[in-house]
């Protein structure tokens, strides 16, 4: 993140990393797709020597690029002399530093979807009968949203700025999760209101429009968090904001034990619920350029 901030100007920042999920993603699918046929190779030695063969083929030719940067001159940035000494500036910024706090809980709202997405797929594959191979079907859906709508997010960017995207990202979220819960509740698992068919379909679409809120969000805080460090504490102020999200990959585990409690409806709206907090955070935060001490690949 600190060779990206110096090396990316700040205006082009929501660009490059929605354009690093686009191609990693299309990528990623076609390397899916090698490794598949791979796999097909009669002889088992040779299926891995190839498949290793290649991935230090690749892992080296990313290596020698990243190598090959011409980093600017710069002043270092403060260091907190210690992971606990960073983790205590962490929790003062998180008290006293409404940026910090309100980026923070804006990517936080990525989590909520991260709950509730897969007990989406599981709610329709068990609970309506879907069967096994409709969850092939919305894994398709997810990736192709997460992948496609970062066409969307680069031009966004470009006009609106990140904070624009990080809220997109942040009110799908919420949006979605509450999609979910009205789907779930009408279906026949619940109420009946809607044939089992449609509700699997309903919830096919969500998922894929599921994936678009999942990269707007990594595009717009990847962003954010270069362009609001302030002045000579970006290393700090990105690595204690990873530090910190961090727990938040563990509400899934949590998602699972209140789904037996209170059922799939109630968990996508209560996901929904929350992942509103973030989105009032995403509104809070303040212009980047407008930002005090603000530190890019532009120069001070």
């Amino acid at each position: 993140m600190e060779v990206v901030g110096r090396t990316v100007p700040s205006r082009r920042l929501g660009a490059y990393f929605a354009q690093r999920l686009f191609w990693g993603g299309l990528l990623g699918a076609g390397a899916a797709l090698a490794v598949r046929k791979t796999l097909e190779l009669p002889d088992e030695g040779l299926r891995y020597a190839v498949l290793f063969g290649l991935a230090t083929a690749f892992v080296s030719a990313g290596y020698t690029l990243f190598g090959s940067i011409q980093e600017p001159e710069m002043p270092a940035s403060r260091s907190a002399g210690s992971p606990l000494a960073l983790l205590g500036e962490g929790w003062e910024m998180l008290r006293r530093d409404p940026v910090f706090r309100h980026l923070l809980i804006a990517r936080a709202a990525f989590a909520t979807w991260f709950t509730a997405s897969p007990f989406v797929m599981l709610f329709a594959v068990h609970d309506l009968g879907a069967g096994a191979r409709t969850g092939g079907t919305f894994l398709l859906a997810r990736l192709s949203g997460f992948v496609l709508s970062n066409l969307l997010w680069h031009p966004l960017s470009r006009r609106h700025g990140n904070r624009a995207v990080l809220r997109a990202g942040t009110l799908g979220c919420c949006m979605l999760t509450l999609a979910a819960a009205a789907i779930s509740l009408a279906s026949p698992a619940r109420l009946g209101w809607i044939p089992a068919r449609a509700a699997v379909l309903a919830l096919e679409g969500v998922m894929a429009l599921g994936g678009a809120p999942h990269s707007a969000i990594l595009v717009g805080y990847a962003s954010l968090a270069i362009e609001l460090a302030p002045a000579g504490r970006r290393q700090s102020f990105v690595s204690t904001m990873n530090s910190f999200h961090r727990p938040t990959m563990l509400m899934p585990a949590a998602g699972g034990a209140l789904l037996d409690v209170i059922g799939a409806p109630a968990l996508f709206a209560l996901c929904g619920v929350v992942g509103f907090v973030g989105f009032r955070a995403a509104r809070l935060l303040p212009a980047p350029r407008r930002a005090a001490g603000l530190v890019t690949g532009d120069g001070p």
